[in-house]
Parts: C-alpha cells; structure tokens; sequence
C-alpha cells in the first residue's frame, strides 16, 4: 500500500514511510490555526453570532 501511494503521488517510498511514522505524532497540529481568533465568552467555537438576513437591519 505504501508503495502504492509512493507511485500514485510521485513520491519516493522513503518520504511516505517518514510522513506515517510523523502524521500520528503531529496530527492535532494540522488542525491547528495560529492565526484564527481566540475564542469568545459565551460562544461555543469563539465565532460570533453572524444573524440571518432576516435579523439584520435593512
């Protein structure tokens, strides 16, 4: 399967068998944003309520 992969992509088997020994080691960090906004108080997710169109003012 590695080989596989190695093939489809381009990339040399050896860099293949160096990202699956990392990826479970660094995974959460993909999902990381540095630069998002911290969250918010009283917001599950930090974003702001953005309304509807219909609440917004016209």
């Amino acid at each position: 399967m590695i080989n596989q992969i190695g093939l489809e992509h381009g990339v040399h088997l050896i860099q293949v068998k160096q990202w699956k020994k990392i990826l479970p080691e660094q995974a959460k960090t993909l999902f990381e944003d540095k630069r998002a906004p911290k969250p918010v108080a009283g917001t599950l997710d930090g974003n702001r309520s953005r309304g509807t169109s219909s609440e917004k003012e016209e």
